[in-house]
């Protein structure tokens, strides 16, 4: 009999699950099935949502049955490092390896890979960007992603990455969309990589608050771009806006780009980025994006007006 369609009734309620075998309630005494005796549909069944099953061996099932957005599934509340969970980096590693075989990537050691129009020479400043956010968001825990960024220049479209599609979220061989031919592509780079890295970073339900993602993204971009940001300058375009406005942009479904930057260059200052995993924690949690930046930072639209 097709072991599948013997244990098709049972695939739902087995007593436990462990990374080699489940065991089912037997008329006597248990029935302990190896898993690797199953076809690959039945063991992803069996493991895909046990959270006492090993992650590794959940996302292994996931994508041996082919169900990517699955395997996705259940790394996409994970607030620790790809590296925390014993061989879940070595399993998101095979996946990196299938993908770049299926897509026909060439092997790279750097932080982003570059293909479509006017690749050639911007290899260098896309791994800087890379760098760079990195550097910004070093709070995080590192590493949201193995294997290279991808960063696609132009409309130039791979499988499973329509030229409609910005960003590919994924754990593996994540992508990012820049325009072709840009002058200093730096900025585009950054800002992409860093809304990538803020949604794989366990969001909310409804995605981060808008003024969080588009100050982070802005401030990632101009820091990569080799632009001064200046904590005074930061201060006094606060100021100018006033307490009404920045409660306002705390709220608003189009904040204000500058503004929003204005308001998260001192959540990344040195003296206070250690509270920047409080406040995600309380965004992710459903706090108001004004109450948690109180609870997390002391932070009010008030004292924003005189912290540099």
């Amino acid at each position: 009999m097709d072991p599948g369609l013997a244990f098709s009734e049972w695939a739902a309620r087995p007593a436990a699950v462990d990374a080699h075998a489940a065991i089912f309630a037997g008329a006597v005494v248990p029935v302990v099935v190896p898993l690797d005796c199953l076809p690959a549909d039945v063991r992803a069944k069996l493991l895909l949502g046990r959270e006492d099953a090993p992650i590794d061996a959940r996302i292994a099932a996931a994508l041996g049955a082919g169900q990517e957005d699955a395997a996705w599934a259940e790394l996409s509340h994970l607030t620790l490092p790809l590296s925390a969970p014993r061989l879940l980096d070595t399993t998101l590693a095979l996946w990196v390896a299938r993908e770049s075989a299926r897509l026909q990537l060439p092997a790279t050691r750097a932080a982003a890979l570059v293909v479509g129009d006017a690749a050639t020479g911007i290899g260098e400043a896309a791994s800087g960007s890379v760098a760079d956010v990195q550097a910004l968001l070093q709070p995080w825990p590192w590493p949201r992603w193995i294997g290279p960024v991808v960063v696609v220049s132009g409309d130039a479209g791979l499988d499973g990455f329509p030229a409609t599609q910005r960003l590919l979220v994924r754990p593996a061989l994540p992508m990012i969309r820049i325009p072709a031919r840009l002058g200093n592509p730096r900025p585009a780079i950054a800002s992409a990589t860093c809304a990538l890295a803020l949604r794989l970073t366990a969001p909310p339900t409804a995605g981060w608050p808008p003024w969080f993602e588009r100050g982070l993204c802005a401030y990632a971009a101009a820091r990569s771009g080799d632009a001064f940001v200046s904590p005074r300058r930061m201060q006094e375009a606060r100021q100018a806006a006033g307490a009404a406005a920045i409660a306002a942009l705390l709220t608003a479904p189009e904040p204000d780009e500058a503004l929003a930057m204005a308001v998260c260059v001192p959540l990344l200052h040195p003296n206070h980025q250690s509270h920047l995993s409080a406040l995600m924690d309380l965004l992710r949690n459903g706090a108001g994006s004004e109450g948690a930046l109180r609870i997390a930072y002391g932070f009010t639209p008030e004292t924003l007006l005189t912290e540099r």
